[in-house]
């Protein structure tokens, strides 16, 4: 902590394991619960100091009204390889839903398979708090359509508490997380291109 880097800084202890876009889960199901239930947890934490969702974390959490005009651009950006009728459609119906009415929640913003730890094939860990805040815990269901399917993002939905409405929300942050990533990186960013389409490919099956 000097003058020549003046920025916020930390120091943090070692976490074992390797992230799940490395080496996915063995036992998907038991990922899935693991991963539900520990959303539910961080949104039940006791609190109201901390930092509302916005444009410091990136905007995770906010209603999906904020976003709209950016959802939109970006699935314009990708009619050429994507179908914008059904992209658009899946979105309309995000937007449709009732919007989170409660108090803001506390949640992660980021549970994406980069920040997820796993250890002889079991999650294990979660990393990088830097988008935490209290919003619309909607956005923490990303995992159901990025990194689940079938079975596995059933048992996810259900550890995590979602409700039919939450579940909407969730998919239109997942259509919103894979199209922006998409949109800006192209191909630029294998790993991370990779993971979006996927999600954008489940959340087309999930319709």
């Amino acid at each position: 902590p000097d003058p020549a880097y003046p920025h916020p800084w930390m120091v943090l202890k070692w976490q074992p394991g390797e992230t799940l876009a490395t080496r996915p889960p063995t036992n998907a199901l038991a990922a899935a619960d693991s991963l539900g239930a520990f959303a539910r947890a961080l949104r039940n934490l006791p609190g109201t100091g901390g930092p509302i969702a916005g444009s410091a974390n990136h905007n995770r959490g906010v209603p999906l009204a904020t976003i709209d005009g950016t959802t939109r651009r970006c699935i314009g950006d990708l009619a050429r390889s994507w179908p914008l009728a059904d992209l658009s459609g899946l979105w309309a119906d995000a937007m449709a839903a009732p919007p989170w009415s409660g108090a803001p929640l506390w949640l992660h913003g980021d549970l994406s398979a980069g920040n997820l730890l796993g250890t002889a094939g079991r999650l294990t860990g979660v990393i990088d708090f830097g988008l935490m805040a209290r919003g619309d815990p909607a956005v923490d269901l990303i995992p159901a359509w990025s990194l689940f399917e079938g079975a596995a993002r059933d048992a996810f939905l259900q550890a995590a508490g979602a409700d039919r409405d939450m579940i909407r929300r969730g998919r239109g942050w997942a259509l919103y997380s894979g199209v922006v990533a998409l949109a800006y990186y192209g191909e630029n960013h294998p790993t991370l291109s990779r993971i979006s389409a996927r999600t954008l490919d489940a959340v087309l099956g999930d319709a």
